[in-house]
């Protein structure tokens, strides 16, 4: 599966909200990202969590927040070590 649909698989579990360094993750580059952010609707919901499209609702608000203070710790080495 394509870095880009594999990052909207995530978005799908999260609420619509991708954190950038999940992003970074799966190798989206910060460009691919700008160009999203630019033609696909995606808006910045906090620094470095971006939401895609769809309704404002409390659940999507705090799953954005939940990913702005959910900065990894070793996570990308952990994900790349498995």
């Amino acid at each position: 599966m394509h870095s880009r649909a594999l990052a909207i698989e995530v978005a799908k579990r999260q609420h619509l909200h991708i954190a950038r360094w999940q992003l970074r993750l799966l190798a989206v580059s910060d460009t691919a990202r700008r160009a999203r952010v630019r033609d696909h609707g995606w808006r910045r919901a906090h620094p470095g969590v971006f939401s895609q499209p769809g309704t404002d609702e409390p659940t999507r608000r705090i799953a954005a927040a939940l990913l702005l203070y959910s900065r990894p710790t070793g996570g990308p080495q952990r994900v790349e070590h498995l």
